[in-house]
């Protein structure tokens, strides 16, 4: 395998044998268990795999990420956009209303994952945050 990377290179596609040229999945970890793939093939196919991976996911974080710091549901948001753009057509300019949910980005995500950050990491229950009026002053 580490002739055939050294060979041809990294592709997407290849000629005959199509994605990435590598051998099915069982024939690939029974050649890691037994050692016979050397370290510097397997960085040179598994780095670039993971890394386009992790770009559409890095992307697709990133939407939920906007919720939480706006403090919107997705329902909300999509009801805001098509607000702004009505005011965009009728007065040529937009602003974004008021959201009496929107506690900061530190105060949303304690909103959504509770007061300790830090216990999230751990594997034990955690108690919900009370529920957040918006009429009543935060203490």
């Amino acid at each position: 395998m580490k002739e055939n990377v050294e060979t041809h290179g990294w592709q997407l596609l290849y000629a005959k044998t199509g994605i990435l040229n590598l051998p099915p999945p069982w024939t690939l970890c029974y050649q890691i268990y037994k050692g016979t793939v050397s370290d510097d093939a397997m960085i040179k196919l598994v780095f670039p795999l993971l890394f386009g991976t992790a770009i559409p996911l890095t992307l697709l974080l990133n939407i939920p990420l906007v919720y939480i710091r706006k403090g919107r549901t997705a329902i909300e948001n999509q009801a805001v956009l098509t607000w702004q753009k009505q005011q965009l057509l009728i007065h040529g300019r937009y602003e974004d209303p008021p959201n009496p949910f929107d506690k900061g980005i530190l105060g949303n995500l304690r909103q959504l994952l509770g007061e300790n950050l830090w216990l999230i990491l751990l594997p034990i229950p955690v108690r919900p945050p009370a529920p957040y009026v918006p009429h009543l002053k935060d203490n």
